[in-house]
């Protein structure tokens, strides 16, 4: 009777482990990376042109950068296929993932052509003298939702204005572009369902440049109190590419709820610290917060702050040698200080998000 009772009690505890690890909804990411050296960038009037590779080396790129990660991701299917990078030719970056994304992956390419948005991925941060395209697979037993709604586009450049407007005019144009961006960001969010339980996270992205990211933000906490947001704003001239459609102008969200831990950090540069010094504090406020190893890392930085990208991939490298990162540099960034308050916007910001699918 005793062993009857020892070897259903063990039943119970094998039957919990092998299901509970079954219904876990871990969350998978693997990245593909592909870069490019430029040649010098040329010069004209004492300005630098911008200048990108050749179609038939885009085309390889986007190619090479999304086998990468398919491969790393295995068997399974992945939910979202998530590609960033630098570009000039849309169409070609279209057709090269309608030719290498045979199993129908749901796809968002976010781009621009302004030399700053270099990306980050497995091969390193990127410079303005290197074109890199950056693929992400995400997938795994965690709940995806990804939408995109277009925005009318913006009248003028924020850094036009003054030299058309007086500052009158100036404030009665921005009351306009913030309520009307205040206003897509509820519509987005209200098409998220947030009754899956689980922890989640939230990414916001588009053609948001500073300040629009912040009237964004401003919209989206009216409908996402208290979610974690993390993101970061493309220029006024990049495009995204949803399923093989190609749009200009739009603002597009990712939340993912699963049974992963999650901590954030963000911090402004400060004139008299060197980015290496600020992302070596920024990372390891995140990583203490975490209170355990970090599977994934999100690292979204300021599109100036690239001018030291070498110093801070050392740094990543050096905190988080096992750790998958990805990201880009951005005009304008969203994120949490210090794991905690409100979700916060603002530019030449560094937001990290550190996500691991182990308990605390």
């Amino acid at each position: 009777m005793q062993k009857l009772k020892f070897l259903f009690v063990l039943l119970l505890f094998f039957n919990s482990l092998v299901f509970g690890q079954k219904n876990f909804r871990d969350l998978r990411i693997t990245v593909g990376q592909s870069i490019v050296k430029l040649a010098e960038l040329p010069t004209a009037n004492d300005r630098t042109e911008w200048h990108f590779a050749d179609s038939i080396t885009t085309d390889k790129m986007v190619k090479d950068a999304v086998s990468q990660a398919l491969t790393k991701f295995g068997k399974q299917k992945p939910k979202l296929l998530w590609i960033m990078g630098r570009v000039e030719d849309r169409m070609v970056v279209k057709n090269a993932i309608d030719a290498i994304n045979k199993d129908k992956i749901p796809t968002i390419f976010d781009g621009s052509n302004w030399k700053e948005y270099t990306v980050i991925g497995p091969s390193g941060v990127t410079g303005q003298l290197e074109q890199s395209f950056i693929a992400v697979a995400m997938g795994g037993k965690a709940d995806f939702q990804f939408h995109y709604i277009p925005v009318p586009p913006y009248q003028y450049q924020y850094w036009q204005l003054e030299s058309k407007f007086d500052k009158d005019s100036i404030s009665k144009i921005m009351s306009v572009e913030k309520i009307k961006y205040n206003e897509k960001a509820k519509s987005l969010a209200g098409l998220f369902k947030t009754d899956i339980p689980g922890n989640k996270i939230y990414f916001q992205m588009g053609n948001m440049h500073t300040p629009k990211q912040m009237w964004v933000l401003e919209g989206l906490s009216q409908v996402f109190p208290e979610m974690r947001i993390i993101g970061g704003s493309q220029s006024d001239w990049a495009f995204q590419i949803y399923n093989g459609q190609i749009t200009e102008s739009t603002l597009y969200g990712i939340m993912i709820t699963g049974d992963f831990t999650v901590s954030q950090s963000m911090g402004l540069k400060d004139k008299s610290e060197t980015l290496e010094r600020k992302a070596n504090s920024i990372l390891k406020s995140a990583i203490s917060d975490l209170k355990t190893h970090p599977d994934f890392g999100i690292y979204f930085g300021c599109a100036g702050w690239n001018a030291e990208q070498n110093q801070q991939y050392k740094v990543i490298q050096n905190l988080l040698p096992t750790t998958t990162v990805f990201g880009r540099f951005n005009g304008g960034e969203i994120g949490r200080f210090e794991n905690e308050g409100p979700n916060r916007a603002g530019i030449n910001l560094l937001s990290v998000l550190l996500i691991s699918n182990s308990k605390k």
